[in-house]
């Protein structure tokens, strides 16, 4: 896919929710076959309701912020502009992280340890396979005004 000015949209094999969907499975299996929890008290109740909470707010916030300004949600469609204001001030895939936060909400919802290396896992896929490829797209179409955004925003937090 191409904008305007020809630059190659991102084009990913696997598109990024779908390492969180495979990995949410993987994690299953993991509890199915070697049941490994987190503990017996009762703060991971809490702890999953702010990971939830904090997840689902970050991923409906850059929505909103993304919708409000013209722009596709799909990261393989092509950006009309740099965004850098709102919770892209914080992160740069705020969108990544809130599903982040969601999946370990989830897994320590579930009471599941292996929720820590399968999202570690699912984390290092993603940035090697998607957001090297989105930072690497950003930098041709936005040159120094992405360089100079990467010197002020952190990929994460």
């Amino acid at each position: 896919m191409y904008d305007e000015d020809q630059s190659v949209s991102v084009r990913a094999i696997i598109h990024p929710p779908v390492f969180f969907i495979a990995g949410f499975a993987v994690l299953l299996f993991l509890d199915w076959a070697w049941p490994w929890r987190i503990t017996r008290g009762e703060w991971y109740q809490t702890a999953a309701i702010v990971c939830l909470g904090s997840g689902l707010l970050l991923i409906g916030a850059a929505f909103y912020q993304l919708r409000k300004a013209g722009e596709h949600i799909p990261s393989w469609h092509p950006t009309i502009a740099l965004r850098a204001h709102g919770v892209y001030r914080y992160t740069r895939n705020p969108i990544y992280v809130g599903l982040s936060a969601t999946f370990l909400g989830c897994g320590i919802a579930l009471n599941i340890a292996w929720v820590i290396p399968v999202l570690a896992i699912v984390l290092l896929a993603l940035q090697e396979t998607v957001i090297r490829q989105e930072e690497a797209y950003l930098r041709r179409k936005y040159g120094e005004e992405y360089d100079e955004y990467l010197k002020h925003v952190r990929r994460w937090f």
